[in-house]
């Protein structure tokens, strides 16, 4: 480390001789290299946190809208087996004679299951995300 003599201009226009010094700048380097990866640690352990907590609340609420969608496919199928059964004076089990046929769990993809023995139907999730039998949902929600 060298310290340098420099003439240095003052408000007033006189030159004043003043001490030029590397150890600012070596004092501001060793700060940056103490801190910098602390500061740094501190955000990305807290980021890590946040995702811990974010991710698994995502997955509970991608879970919980796939299983709202699945069951408002099966209101929606009861609501066409009971516009089927006014104009045929029967249910159907067939997707196709609803018009429905490409309506399928969110979840799982499969097709849902319609049961029909005489006058009672039932729309069953494959994957057990409840049921309607004759226009009673499984479920209270």
């Amino acid at each position: 480390m060298t310290d340098e003599t420099t003439n240095v201009t003052n408000g007033n226009g006189v030159e004043q001789q003043g001490k030029k010094s590397n150890t600012t700048l070596i004092v501001v380097i060793i700060l940056v290299v103490l801190f910098i990866p602390m500061i740094l640690g501190v955000f990305l352990c807290g980021g890590a946190a946040l995702i811990g907590i974010a991710v698994p609340k995502y997955s509970d609420v991608s879970e919980s809208a796939k299983m709202n969608a699945c069951r408002a496919n099966m209101r929606t199928l009861a609501s066409q087996e009971v516009i089927y059964y006014a104009e045929h004076d029967c249910y159907t089990e067939s997707l196709a004679e609803l018009g429905m046929s490409g309506i399928v769990c969110p979840e799982c993809s499969q097709s849902y299951r319609i049961t029909v023995r005489g006058d009672d139907l039932t729309i069953e999730c494959p994957c057990g995300h409840g049921s309607i039998e004759n226009g009673r949902a499984s479920w209270s929600n």
